[in-house]
């Protein structure tokens, strides 16, 4: 009898503790935000970790374990800088951007000299970007210590430098040769659905034939070209870019930068391709952005 309820007692207890094992979240595979961490969360050792992982992004936070108001509001700038929803909460998307964050900030610093950041686009692959950068999967894989070769938008990963200074030295060569391309086209006549020499140009005409001659394949019309290639600032257009214009209807003219604020272009019916200028009341007032197409 004794044996028996010694038994049944020791089955309880195993039941028990398989019960508890099974319900119980695993410490190993619980990140920050698992749990949600919220205002006044009661020194919960996460808190310490978030605080830690703020201080390292240059927020000003004490790592006191007590999620006070300014804690709560290194979340919310950090929320707003990643794009996520403001709420101030630590959850699960919150604490994996935050982990992220701290990982690419680690690297930067511990980062060679000889490497730059590069921010992975919704389009890249590993192998699109090593090709890209005319480098290797492996060496991306090794400089990142990375373990497989999967990429995420929005992370940044280290480019060798040689690489990216290759590839920028590509990229302007290619725009400095759209750009001389297109001067040579001054004079000719504007000529509406013209896209060569022979038959005369419009404005989406001439950037296509300029770019064909280095390569680069673009749509025909000016509201296409205006979704393809990368976005460029006023402040760093380069020689090659390709300017766009709200002349009647979003992007309805487009233009090729030739530098010094100036771009080529083919203007209207009765004109010639001539040069324009970007500060002239015109066009500033109509200018809706640049695209660099050398990558295309």
């Amino acid at each position: 009898m004794v044996l028996l309820r010694y038994g049944l007692a020791v089955a309880i207890a195993l039941a028990s503790v398989a019960w508890l094992l099974a319900t119980a979240p695993a410490a190993s595979a619980a990140g920050l935000g698992d749990p949600v961490l919220a205002p006044g969360t009661p020194d919960h050792p996460q808190v310490v970790v978030l605080q830690q992982d703020l201080e390292a992004l240059g927020y000003g936070i004490i790592a006191d374990g007590q999620f006070g108001p300014a804690t709560e509001q290194d979340v919310i700038s950090f929320q707003k800088s990643q794009g996520l929803p403001v709420n101030g909460l630590v959850d699960p998307a919150t604490g994996e951007a935050l982990t992220l964050a701290v990982s690419v900030q680690q690297r930067r610093i511990s980062a060679p000299a000889t490497s730059s950041m590069y921010t992975v686009t919704p389009s890249d692959s590993m192998a699109s970007i090593a090709q890209h950068f005319d480098t290797t999967v492996a060496a991306l894989l090794s400089l990142n210590s990375l373990p497989v070769p999967i990429v995420t938008p929005g992370e940044q990963l280290l480019i060798p430098q040689s690489a990216a200074r290759t590839t920028a030295d590509s990229a302007a060569a290619v725009g400095a040769a759209i750009a001389k391309d297109a001067l040579k086209e001054l004079g000719v006549p504007y000529h509406w659905g013209g896209a060569s020499p022979a038959t005369g140009f419009d404005c989406s005409g001439l950037a296509q034939y300029v770019a064909g001659l280095s390569g680069i394949s673009l749509p025909r019309t000016s509201s296409a070209q205006f979704r393809v290639g990368t976005p460029v600032p006023p402040s760093d257009l380069a020689p090659g870019d390709l300017v766009f214009f709200d002349t009647y209807g979003w992007a309805t003219h487009v233009g090729i930068y030739i530098g010094g604020g100036q771009f080529v272009d083919a203007p209207d019916s009765g004109e010639l391709v001539r040069i324009d200028n970007l500060a002239n009341s015109y066009w500033s007032s109509r200018f809706i952005g640049a695209k660099d197409i050398s990558s295309l």
